[in-house]
């Protein structure tokens, strides 16, 4: 079974194979990339910004998992995908 997206037009969802979509993308690989990239950074930007705010904190109804409406679970895997190091957030709570 391939990966699906879905795609909504008129109140109806569809589902799109995965190849069929990148055969439809009508930028560049390089267009592609680039928002790709911009994606990721303001991904990290925002977990930076919650963790920065939580002391470094990740799990319980005060730490950034929490502020930022996801699982724990979640937000550690983010982070560890984007390398932040959420030791660095320790005691930086406003």
């Amino acid at each position: 079974m391939g990966e699906r997206a879905v795609a909504a037009r008129s109140r109806k969802l569809t589902a799109i194979p995965f190849h069929a979509q990148r055969n439809e993308v009508h930028m560049g690989q390089g267009a592609l990339c680039l928002a790709l990239r911009a994606v990721h950074r303001f991904a990290e930007v925002r977990i930076e910004a919650a963790l920065a705010e939580c002391g470094g904190r990740v799990a319980g109804p005060k730490g950034a998992a929490a502020k930022l409406g996801i699982p724990r679970q979640t937000l550690d895997s983010k982070i560890a995908n984007l390398n932040i190091d959420k030791w660095g957030f320790k005691n930086l709570a406003r």
